[in-house]
């Protein structure tokens, strides 16, 4: 098993590809059905599966917690700066958290020693 890659997130999240906003959906006001975030008036993190999954039956990727990606954040104000991966260690996180609005959820860079109450992982398995 591994972390996936931001394209496999990404894939996964909008439930194969559609065009949506966020997983399960573009309306704002049905998000509600398909996330936890600040407006959930709740302060920790929530069992995975109480929410409503996307199309492809996947829960909780948007809001809830935010997931580590395999992949290194590289800065596309400066595509000429390949990060050094091993030394610079800026990893992606998808999906937001419970902390953050929905509305504020996609892509954002942290360093790959972080830990915290809304950050976890989603593992992907590799079929051979």
């Amino acid at each position: 098993m591994r972390l996936p890659t931001e394209n496999e997130w990404e894939y996964a999240a909008r439930a194969a590809g559609k065009k949506y906003l966020y997983s399960g959906t573009s309306n704002p006001d049905s998000l509600v059905y398909f996330t936890l975030d600040p407006e959930s008036d709740l302060n920790f993190s929530i069992q995975v599966g109480m929410n409503r999954p996307n199309q492809l039956g996947i829960y909780d990727m948007t809001g809830n917690v935010f997931e580590w990606i395999g992949d290194f954040y590289q800065f596309y104000s400066q595509p000429g700066n390949l990060h050094d991966n091993e030394n610079d260690g800026v990893r992606i996180i998808r999906g937001g958290s419970f902390r953050y609005r929905a509305s504020n959820f996609r892509r954002i860079g942290t360093l790959k020693d972080v830990r915290e109450d809304d950050l976890g992982f989603r593992c992907v398995k590799d079929i051979k």
